[in-house]
């Protein structure tokens, strides 16, 4: 894709709506803010889709030819092998219907904020949820994510941690049309008992409409966007480094690196 684009001179960009939010884009500025970034946990908590849902006129498609869909299902098949080819198959099903299919989100994210990660340096896969440790320098992050599909009540999370100072995004359901992600701080004075808390609603501008203005602006100005294909070419190398990580239960150095798509 990355190939075809340059061939035909025009701009390839992938649909990560969370990086247009505003709250995320306020955290962004902050965050080189604080001195002394310690630790950075990540969750998740994955629930059913259909209640969020449920209230909008939405149409299924019903009429896909069945050849084409066989078709369309094999070259999904055999790109996964050449991905993960190796791995036993729940890591296999992790890897398409998790990790590229929801979790690349997650990634994207940290990688947006932190730049490319030096090391996975731990990595646990089941079949309801996961559990990794990334390393950026002497930072670590933890991310967890889990399905729990009998609660209706979706959550996630992302949280900075220095001595005196935190900040958290904590995002809505995606399906919830202009809900709008909490951005909370949190400070104090050390070795006092004073602290302080707030939780600010940055903007009701919906994420999902700011990536489509992003999309026509990089049209119209002939500009990269802030999300372009080699940014979702490393996210699919992080997330075949992750399932390399748990298979073999080694860490990965440099898991976002191109070369390693070449490896």
């Amino acid at each position: 894709m990355l190939e075809a684009a340059k061939k035909a001179g025009v701009r390839l960009m992938v649909g990560y709506m969370k990086r247009y939010d505003p709250a995320y884009e306020r955290l962004r500025e902050d965050l080189p803010k604080i001195p002394d970034l310690r630790f950075v946990r990540v969750t998740t908590l994955e629930s059913p889709l259909r209640p969020y849902v449920a209230h909008y006129p939405l149409v299924a498609a019903g009429d896909v030819n069945h050849d084409l869909l066989r078709g369309l299902q094999d070259d999904d098949e055999r790109r996964v092998n050449v991905a993960v080819g190796s791995a036993p198959p729940e890591l296999r099903h992790i890897y398409r219907w998790v990790l590229l299919d929801s979790l690349v989100h997650e990634l994207n994210i940290l990688r947006g904020l932190l730049g490319e990660p030096d090391s996975i340096e731990f990595s646990h896969l089941w079949s309801e949820g996961l559990m990794l440790a990334l390393r950026w320098g002497s930072l670590r992050c933890s991310l967890s994510w889990v399905d729990l599909p009998g609660i209706a009540r979706y959550q996630q999370e992302f949280a900075f941690y220095a001595p005196d100072h935190r900040l958290s995004l904590q995002f809505p359901s995606p399906f919830l049309r202009s809900m709008p992600t909490q951005l909370v701080t949190e400070g104090g004075v050390s070795g006092t008992s004073s602290s302080w808390r707030s939780s600010e609603v940055v903007s009701y501008d919906e994420a999902f409409k700011r990536e489509l203005i992003e999309l026509y602006e990089c049209i119209t100005q002939d500009r990269e966007p802030h999300t372009d294909g080699l940014d979702g070419l490393r996210d699919v190398i992080l997330c075949g480094a992750i399932v390399d990580a748990a298979h073999t239960g080694r860490p990965v150095a440099q898991p976002s690196s191109p070369r390693l798509a070449e490896a």
